[in-house]
């Protein structure tokens, strides 16, 4: 499958620019998605495919970069995992349609030449947009308009580290 992207940004100044940009994915299930029965595979499982527009503005000194972006990802047939929580057994499942939205805060820092520190706080709203079956272990109706994808956060950060002695670089993480 072909997929393409792009970006256009405008530079206000030397330090400032904003940006809008287009970007479409596709993502094949995995093996353990359709054939490992010790995690609920499902053969009859769809690649999916997601399309991605966002708006953003970038900052950048010497030693400081900050971005902020909004986003919104229409995603077709995206493969989540459904529990069951009385058996704790459960299988992978295409949900039709999904939309994911929200904003992104990214930011990074060189306090000394080999040091960086750099960080994101990302707040989602995912759910599901259109999406009709028999099969799904852990909701009650059939129509699944309007519900949260299971187990996606709403909210989540990332922090790192990194540390550079000439040809290595030692880097620490957090994600949550």
């Amino acid at each position: 499958k072909t997929t393409k992207s792009g970006e256009v940004g405008f530079n206000i100044n030397t330090n400032f620019l904003t940006y809008v940009a287009y970007g479409e994915s596709y993502k094949a299930p995995s093996f353990y998605n359709l054939f490992y029965n010790a995690f609920g595979s499902n053969e009859n499982l769809k690649p999916e495919f997601a399309k991605t527009r966002s708006i953003g503005l970038k900052y950048q000194t010497t030693n400081l970069k900050l971005e902020l972006t909004n986003f919104e990802t229409a995603i077709e047939d995206e493969i989540v995992y459904i529990t069951n929580f009385d058996t704790f057994s459960g299988q992978s499942q295409n949900i039709q349609k999904s939309k994911r939205q929200g904003n992104e805060l990214k930011a990074s820092f060189l306090p000394a030449n080999n040091i960086k520190l750099s960080g994101a706080i990302t707040k989602m709203e995912s759910k599901i947009q259109n999406g009709y079956t028999d099969n799904w272990i852990t909701y009650t109706s059939d129509n699944l308009e309007g519900l949260y994808i299971p187990m996606t956060p709403d909210l989540f950060y990332t922090f790192k580290i990194n540390y550079q002695l000439e040809n290595t670089v030692f880097e620490l993480q957090n994600i949550y």
